[in-house]
């Protein structure tokens, strides 16, 4: 009887020892759950935040993209204009004896009979005296 008892007394130890175990096994698990919970919790915050970013870039994208096209054709037509102006400044240069030339001919026109009745310069006197004599007369 004696032995049964004792026999009682360590299966009763047994049991309360592996009760306390898995109490301890219990605790910690649950402990490991609440950070568990936590860090899910802290990771669908920043999930939020960078899908809401991401969300952003992407019609960044398309207003970047709008404005690219925008000024590449503001900088296709600065350059026709710059083309343009080029052109126009060595037809101008190509074109400037004719220009002048253009404007002195009807001027030359009125004026030749009203020089016809003077000797043509000939270089014996000073351009001066020569210019006054024209005019005075």
């Amino acid at each position: 009887m004696d032995r049964v008892v004792a026999d009682l007394q360590q299966l009763w130890a047994n049991i309360q020892s592996q009760v306390n175990r898995m109490l301890g096994n219990i605790g910690r698990k649950q402990t490991r759950i609440g950070v568990l919970v936590q860090e899910k919790f802290a990771l669908q915050l920043l999930y939020q935040r960078n899908a809401h970013h991401l969300q952003r870039c992407r019609g960044d994208i398309g207003l970047l993209e709008y404005n690219r096209d925008r000024l590449y054709e503001r900088y296709e037509k600065w350059k026709a204009k710059e083309k343009n102006s080029h052109q126009i400044i060595l037809a101008l240069q190509n074109n400037l004896l004719n220009m002048a030339e253009g404007k002195r001919l009807p001027v030359l026109k009125l004026m030749a009979p009203a020089l016809a009745k003077f000797q043509p310069y000939i270089g014996q006197e000073p351009p001066d005296d020569y210019l006054d004599k024209v005019i005075q007369s």
